[in-house]
């Protein structure tokens, strides 16, 4: 993308825009027709970039992209486009690989050197080790929606650990280590757990395997112990979120063996 289109200056023409894709009868549009309208107004939006913005404004999830959703996603895309301008130091509608790398630090990543490889090279779908606009956006879209997968699975995992403590269970298979214990000891009367809350929270094989059955990853509990063996870095059989990264963007081309 060149320049800001037409799309993001303001929302007269949205209604038009989306009129002229959108199906007639119903006033709605398609995964594909989404794509459709993007990419005739400047943009170069692949098909899966385009169900990962879908799938994050398809506010009741109908599969159908209503008009007042085509507006929140236009809003996002503006968001969007500020965020990618800032980080565009050379004022050359890409962002660099080491530019991306600070960014990601600064909030708060610690992806190794092998990790952000990976996210980096499969994010650059053109191969020419820059990140444009549209490769930006499904990128953020796709950590995002690792992040909430991975958080969920935090969630349930804490869950988990106060009913064994409620019930005075302790030890065993999937009961948690101490510090993890400890940590939830401290908020055992709260009805939410805040970021503080769960970082000392990490999956182990058996969380990880059910957020993959989730994911439709065809796996059992050994692949996916060879699966954390290979991705766990620090070696303490955990899966932190920069691993989990790391791993589903490796598998998302090869698959699991």
């Amino acid at each position: 993308m060149s320049q800001t289109t037409s799309l993001i200056q303001d929302e007269d023409p949205y209604k038009e825009i989306f009129n002229e894709f959108a199906q007639k009868d119903n006033d709605y549009l398609t995964v594909e027709e989404l794509q459709m309208t993007l990419n005739s107004n400047g943009y170069d939006f692949t098909l899966k970039a385009c169900n990962n913005m879908f799938i994050h404004v398809d506010e009741d999830t109908n599969k159908r992209l209503d008009y007042e959703e085509f507006i929140k996603l236009m809003k996002f895309l503006i968001r969007m486009h500020g965020t990618f301008m800032h980080l565009d130091k050379s004022q050359l509608q890409v962002i660099k690989r080491t530019d991306l790398r600070d960014a990601l630090k600064n909030l708060g990543y610690q992806f190794s050197n092998e990790q952000f490889s990976i996210l980096f090279n499969v994010s650059d779908i053109n191969n020419d080790n820059r990140i444009n606009f549209e490769e930006f956006v499904s990128m953020s879209l796709q950590l995002k929606a690792l992040r909430e997968i991975y958080r969920n699975a935090l969630k349930k995992k804490a869950r988990k650990i106060k009913q064994l403590q409620s019930t005075g269970g302790g030890g065993g298979s999937g009961s948690g280590s101490s510090s993890e214990s400890d940590e939830l000891n401290n908020t055992q009367n709260q009805n939410t757990l805040s970021n503080n809350e769960l970082k000392n929270l990490q999956l182990d094989a058996n969380d990880f395997d059910d957020i993959l059955k989730s994911l439709g990853i065809d796996t059992d509990i050994n692949k996916t112990k060879n699966a954390l063996k290979h991705f766990d870095t620090n070696h303490d059989e955990k899966m932190s979120f920069e691993e989990f990264v790391h791993f589903i963007f490796t598998v998302n081309d090869s698959g699991l063996n």
